[in-house]
């Protein structure tokens, strides 16, 4: 137990003395977020004839991930680069169209956007307030069709796109900051639906936009 203490007060002390760095070599940004709502948009783009244009609902989600960021300017404008892991989710609803068979379907999936990033505080006299953008590349890391009714079809490609968020936040003491954010990421999928009967393969394109907030802890370097 009297190890347990010892290591605690060392590594709080170690944090402690690394968060009141001069920040002469930037600062890194430990980020834990939490997207409250999203809605998912699919556009067949290869199915035949078929006319399908799908809105899904996007169960809660959480993710995390890190920032580096440099100063300019006094500190009030930080230029960086950042990755966050998105944990896989949800996102449900029905078929609309010709397709009116598979219904209740539902898509899991999980991404890591990695983007750059610019920090701006609008207020000199309240830095602690801020604006800020992110822009970059969405990487699909998992995405799985998961129709009732039918077999689910297997996955032929898979590809990520583009990435941009929008956010502004208040860093508060102890270098914790607080972002209420808005992002939208670009996806899509073929499918191979072979085994089923159906045209060999589809293509799925898709943009997910979510809505949320998130926590970090500041370490300056």
């Amino acid at each position: 137990m009297k190890k347990l203490v010892v290591t605690g007060i060392v590594l709080f002390y170690t944090l402690s003395a690394v968060w009141a760095g001069d920040g002469k070599f930037g600062e890194i940004n430990l980020r834990f977020a939490y997207q409250i709502e999203g809605l998912f948009r699919d556009n067949v783009a290869e199915w035949f004839n078929y006319d399908i244009n799908n809105f899904y609902h996007t169960d809660p989600g959480f993710s995390f991930g890190a920032e580096y960021l440099y100063s300019f300017f006094d500190k009030t404008l930080k230029i960086g680069v950042g990755a966050q892991y998105e944990l896989p989710r949800e996102a449900w609803d029905s078929w609309s169209g010709e397709a009116a068979d598979l219904e209740n379907e539902r898509v899991e999936y999980s991404l890591l956007p990695v983007y750059a990033t610019v920090q701006y505080s609008p207020i000199r006299e309240f830095q602690e307030l801020f604006i800020k953008g992110n822009i970059g590349y969405t990487i699909l890391t998992s995405i799985e069709l998961l129709p009732e009714g039918i077999p689910r079809p297997g996955l032929a490609e898979k590809k990520g796109g583009l990435y941009w968020q929008v956010s502004a936040g208040f860093e508060a003491d102890w270098g914790l900051m607080f972002e209420c954010f808005y992002n939208q990421k670009y996806l899509s999928a073929r499918w191979d639906f072979s085994d089923l009967g159906m045209p060999a393969t589809s293509k799925d394109i898709y943009k997910a936009r979510d809505f949320g907030f998130s926590a970090s802890w500041k370490f300056r370097l």
